[in-house]
């Protein structure tokens, strides 16, 4: 799929045996490179790792610099998804500073979210 997407973007294979590369903050400068870190930190050999493959995913983008925000938000809800929440290390979970008035934040934001699609379902379900 990784591949497939690529094309698509009319950007070159990602490839799992490159060095990891910094990139700039442009999408079309950083797609690439997090593109190439996805296909090598999917591999078996690294989500088999658990909690240790992980770490490793995200400390290599963390230390190779660039456009590493962008790049840790989208390999951590990827490998998180794929993994698991229950292989996730607990460090990752509970070890954000401020953690419960941020989760509170975002409890609050999904259920306005949530709220807000409801309502427009019931709107549209009383229209027909």
């Amino acid at each position: 799929p990784l591949r497939e997407v690529a094309q698509r973007l009319g950007l070159g294979n990602p490839r799992s045996n490159r060095k990891d590369q910094m990139s700039a903050c442009y999408l079309g400068q950083s797609l690439p490179p997090t593109l190439d870190m996805l296909c090598k930190y999917t591999q078996p050999s690294f989500l088999n790792d658990g909690a240790d493959g992980i770490w490793k995913a995200l400390l290599a983008n963390a230390n190779i610099g660039g456009e590493n925000v962008h790049r840790g938000a989208v390999l951590g809800a990827i490998l998180g998804a794929r993994v698991g929440d229950e292989n996730l290390p607990q460090e990752l979970k509970s070890g954000l500073y401020d953690r419960e008035v941020l989760e509170k934040e975002i409890d609050s934001f999904v259920n306005a979210v949530m709220q807000k699609t409801k309502n427009n379902n019931k709107a549209t379900a009383e229209e027909l």
